[in-house]
Parts: C-alpha cells; structure tokens; sequence
C-alpha cells in the first residue's frame, strides 16, 4: 500500500476514529476505507506534501509548495484552492466549525513559524453537483449563462440556464435524445440574444446524426433546426453571428458548414478548410478558430494566422473587438489587435504551465482573467502584461467560463461540478483581505525598520 519512504515522511494519514486512510502519490491522494477494505475514487492533485482530514472525516486539506486545497472525501471533487508563493506548509488542520483551514508557513529554508488561516466558509456553502456539467458558456453581457451535461440514465443531454449574476436557474431547454456518450455544443451569439446548442455523438453511436438548433433566449424557443448535408458523421464546435444571421459549424473529421439564415441558403459563404473552435469577433465580420483559420465575412475570405507557440486552448475578444487573447497549453496569452495584423504582447505565467481552458475580459478591456484546468484563476494588468497578484482562491474545480460584471469589480465562473462562482475583486476587497492575512499594517516602528528615512503613514485601516 505504502513505502517506507512514505511512512518515513509521514505523507500519510487517517482519519480521527480511524475509519479512513488517506496516502499521497505523485499525482494524487489515494483513499481507502478501511472498515470496509475497498479503496475510494482518489483525489487528483499532483505534489501533495501535507494532508489532513477534518473532525467528521469527510474533508482532506492538501497542501504543495505552490497550493492548498480543500476537498469532500466522498465524491473526491474540489472545494477551495489557494495559490502560494513557494512556501513550506506544515500542520494543517480544518476547522470544521468556523469555516477555516490553519497551517504553519515559513520560507523554503524554514519549517514553517507563522500561522496561517485561510476563510473557507464559502465554499462550504457551495452545494456542488455530484453530476459533471461537460460545458457552460456566459452571454457576452454576462447576464446569463448556459450549461449543458449529459445524463446517462435516460440517454439525453441536458441544457439549463441560468441567471448569470446570481447564478439562479431559469429554465431547462427541452432534452436531446443521446443514446451513447454526447458531449453537448453551445455558443451565444455576440449580442446575447440567441444560443445555438447541438449535441456531438460518440463515434460508434450511429443511431443519433448531429445536428444544431438555434434557440430565441428572449422568446424562449427554438427559431431553426440545422441539419448538416449528406450526414456528416459530428459537430465539434459551432458558432452564431449577430442576430442569429448566420451559423458555423467545424468538425475534425468532415467539411465546416455555413448556413445564412437570413436567406437560408447553407454555404453560401464557403468555409469548407476550416477547423477548430470558432469564435467571431462582436462586430459578426471576422471568424477566428482555435486552429488559426482566420474567414472575412461576409466575402468568405479565408487566411491562416499562427496565433501562438502551441496549441490553442481558449479565446477571447474585447467587447469592441479591438483586442483578441489566444490562450495555449503551456498557460502563455498571446495578445492580437482585432484585425489579427499586429501582435500586442504575450502573458507568461509566472508558476511554470497551465493549460488555460476559459478567458473573459473586463468591460473596459484593461484586466484579463485566465482560468486553468486545475481551477486557478488569474488575474492580468493588460497596461503592463504582468499579473495582478496571486491567483484567487478557488475550489480547484475544473472552470468552464469567466464573465465581469459590468462595473468590473466581480467575476463569475462556472465550472465542472460547482455551477456558479463570485468572486469580489474591487481594489478595497483585496486591500481588506491583505490586512486581515497580514494582521494588520506597519507599526511605526516596523515601517522605521524595513523603510527608513520614508515619512510613516498608515497601511491599514
């Protein structure tokens, strides 16, 4: 079960009563319930050097040199992650009751001589879904947000959406049949107004033909029904221009599809070379995939731009269109003008690689957040490319989509199990949580001792 360098380290731990075991891996912590003799899904999370289960067993704090996370045993999915700087953590410990985790924290050198408490309470009070949500997507204003999941029981997937500020459902969309594995497809359109969603059948179900549908969100119906021509075997991404005028659907192994719906002539503009995931700029006149396929709308020319280093995993434009991020593997965002002519800058994270799955910018386009697949989120000053602190704390749950709210000071994700997150990020939030980590400001004598000769003024309130 274990090694002798394992129990030597102490990278083991039960839980009180003795009922659970928990022994860390290179790439997860493994879980066992030993009154039962079985071992339980494991928690993935790479590096863990400290473990520690709360009083009732049913959550395990882990802590590497650069997070600490917060988990429920039983279902093994993410509550609360938090980025360090490189720290060496020791004896965490969850209290349960006050919604926090304690642990000591020193320098790489130290063993750790400061007490460190992180605020936990809402992620607690996160309900999370056990069922996996295979993809959400805000509207453009943020008002709302669409999720999709597929459900196994009754062979269908599901659509529901919600508000997007407070994360309360609004309506189901009516089920699509999806007899075998489905991964669910939805964009909105670039004013908000109109979702297109389609299901993509795993390769071996040949009974269930893709197709899309074009949903009214206001009118809450269904306006159009797009079938791709001569069966074309899936649909791996699709997009809708301003207005629900036209529709784009790619696919890896088959032709793209164009359809104007305004005439509704399909390929009237030609898009037959390209793949990737589609994203069109605001003003509907530019087409940009994740595999650098860039098309002219409406004349359907098409040009190829190598948008980063490596593969590109997410993008994003301003909501004038002016500036377009190309997100890659290895965590770095390229920064375009909107015409795609003039390279702007590049973001390099400052932790090593993160595979960047959602970015979303502020409304007046000077801070971009990037999400990773390990639920980081970080935050950008796109006036000095560097990032804007530590990323913010988060459940580690896996991050579909990222909206600002209008005034900047809030932003939204939603993710693989926990819907709907809010995060406060106005400059006095951020000022008071310091503080409150720090204990509070300078004295005058600290200030005389790491500032001298600078007049002393108040750090805190």
């Amino acid at each position: 079960m274990g090694t002798v360098e394992q129990c030597f380290e102490e990278r083991f731990s039960f839980s009180p009563g003795g009922r659970l075991l928990a022994l860390t891996t290179e790439g997860s912590v493994r879980l066992w319930d030993v009154a039962a003799g079985r071992e339980n899904t494991p928690i993935r999370t790479p590096d863990v050097e400290e473990i520690s289960f709360s009083v009732d067993g049913a959550l395990l704090a882990t802590a590497s040199q650069h997070s600490i996370g917060l988990w429920r045993v039983e279902t093994a999915v993410g509550l609360f992650g938090y980025a360090t700087a490189g720290e060496v953590m020791a004896d965490l410990r969850i209290d349960q009751d006050a919604g926090r985790i304690r642990y000591l924290s020193g320098a790489s050198e130290s063993q750790g001589s400061s007490v460190h408490t992180l605020d936990v309470r809402s992620a607690l009070s996160d309900a999370g879904e056990e069922a996996e949500t295979a993809m959400a997507r805000f509207s453009p204003d943020g008002t709302l947000l669409a999720s999709a999941r597929w459900v196994p029981e009754d062979g269908s997937v599901r659509w529901l959406l919600r508000d997007g500020r407070t994360g309360a459902p609004l309506y189901m969309l009516p089920r699509e049949p999806c007899a075998k594995q489905c991964d669910p497809l939805l964009a909105f359109s670039p004013d908000g107004r109109y979702l297109v969603r389609g299901a993509r059948p795993s390769p071996d179900d040949l009974g269930t033909r893709p197709r899309l549908e074009l949903w009214n969100v206001e009118q809450q119906k269904a306006t159009t029904t797009l079938d791709p021509p001569g069966g074309a075997p899936a649909i791996d991404s699709a997009a809708v221009g301003p207005g629900g005028q036209w529709v784009v659907a790619t696919d890896t192994r088959g032709p793209a599809e164009y359809w104007d719906l305004r005439t509704g002539r399909p390929d009237a503009v030609p898009v037959t070379g390209v793949s990737g995931t589609p994203v069109p700029r605001p003003d509907g006149r530019m087409l940009v995939t994740s595999r650098g396929h860039v098309v002219d709308l409406p004349s359907g020319v098409q040009s190829f731009k190598a948008l980063g280093p490596g593969e590109t995993t997410a993008l994003a434009f301003t909501a004038d269109g002016t500036v377009l991020a190309a997100a890659d593997a290895s965590g770095r965002v390229v920064l375009w003008d909107g015409s795609l002519t003039r390279r702007l800058g590049t973001l390099v994270p400052p932790l090593g690689t993160r595979y960047i799955t959602a970015l979303a910018f502020s409304p007046d386009g000077r801070i971009l957040a990037d999400a990773a697949v390990g639920g980081e989120v970080q935050l950008w000053d796109l006036h000095t490319n560097r990032p804007l602190g530590l990323p913010l704390p988060t459940n580690g749950d896996p991050i579909h989509a990222l909206s600002f709210a209008p005034d900047g000071t809030t932003l939204y994700a939603s993710g693989q199990h926990i819907p709907f997150q809010r995060f406060d990020i106005a400059p006095p939030t951020a000022a008071a949580r310091a503080c409150a980590r720090a204990g509070g400001g300078l004295t005058a004598e600290q200030w005389r001792s790491f500032l001298p000769g600078i007049p002393y003024r108040k750090t805190c309130p």
